[in-house]
């Protein structure tokens, strides 16, 4: 038998679509009815306000 492991309600989802130059981000957080969209190139000063955006 399979173990049932639902995602928690107030948890903020974040699917990233890894290609080459850069990465399409799209952020769900609960309580907004809007998504939020992200191009992130591949480099270090992107990938650290991507961090700082997650955090906020």
């Amino acid at each position: 038998m399979t173990a049932l492991d639902s995602t928690p309600v107030a948890a903020v989802l974040v699917p990233i679509d890894i290609a080459k130059l850069r990465n399409e981000v799209l952020i769900e957080a609960p309580g907004h009815k809007r998504r939020r969209r992200l191009l992130v190139l591949n480099t270090r000063a992107e990938h650290d306000h991507l961090i700082e955006v997650l955090q906020a």
